[in-house]
C-alpha cells in the first residue's frame, strides 16, 4: 500500500485547516443570528399561547376573529305554559 511522508500529511492538514476555517466563522455569525431570531419566536408564540390559556377575555376575542362574533339569543320562556289534554285526564283522574 502506499503510505505517506510525515511532511505529505502536514501539509495536508494545514491546506484543510486553513479551507475550513473561514467557512466556520461565517457560518458561525449566521447561524447565531439565525438561532436568536428562532428563539425569540419559540418565546413569542409561547407567550401567546400562555396569555390565551389564562385569559377568558383574550381567548373570547381571538375566537371572534377566527370565526366571528358569536350569536346572542334573549329567550324568554312563555308565561304560562300550554297544558296538554294528558295533563287534564290524569288530575282528573285522581
Amino acid at each position: 500500500m502506499f503510505k505517506a511522508k510525515k511532511s505529505e500529511t502536514a501539509e495536508a492538514a494545514e491546506v484543510k485547516d486553513k479551507g475550513r476555517k473561514p467557512e466556520v466563522e461565517d457560518k458561525g455569525r449566521k447561524h447565531k443570528g439565525g438561532k436568536r431570531v428562532v428563539r425569540l419566536f419559540g418565546l413569542a408564540i409561547l407567550a401567546a399561547g400562555a396569555a390565551l390559556a389564562f385569559s377568558k377575555g383574550l381567548r373570547e376575542k381571538a375566537l371572534d376573529k377566527l370565526f366571528g362574533a358569536e350569536e346572542q339569543f334573549d329567550y324568554t320562556p312563555p308565561a304560562n305554559p300550554p297544558q296538554s289534554e294528558d295533563a287534564d285526564d290524569t288530575k282528573a283522574a285522581e
